[in-house]
């Protein structure tokens, strides 16, 4: 099993790339259907033993959050919220 360190070596840039990906516009117009409907995962843990996510919809909530921090930091101030 990799360790930690691996691990994050390889998840860090596939995550990376697929957030760009799906930005750009650049997916398959035949996967995007798919992109971010919800499937489970079991994942296995030393604490808990096998653990469940949604592996879709936390790609689709950290795509979302990166897009939203770029939208946030190049409207700054110019955007009110209160009107």
């Amino acid at each position: 099993m990799p360790s930690d360190g691996d691990s994050r070596q390889v998840l860090l840039p596939a995550c990376v790339s697929f957030v760009q990906l799906v930005l750009e516009g650049a997916t398959l117009s035949s996967v995007r259907p798919f992109d971010f409907g919800v499937n489970l995962t079991a994942l296995h843990t030393k604490q808990v033993g096998i653990w469940p996510i949604t592996v879709n919809y936390t790609l689709c909530r950290l795509t979302a959050k990166v897009a939203g921090s770029l939208v946030m930091k190049e409207m700054g101030t110019s955007w009110p919220l209160d009107s």
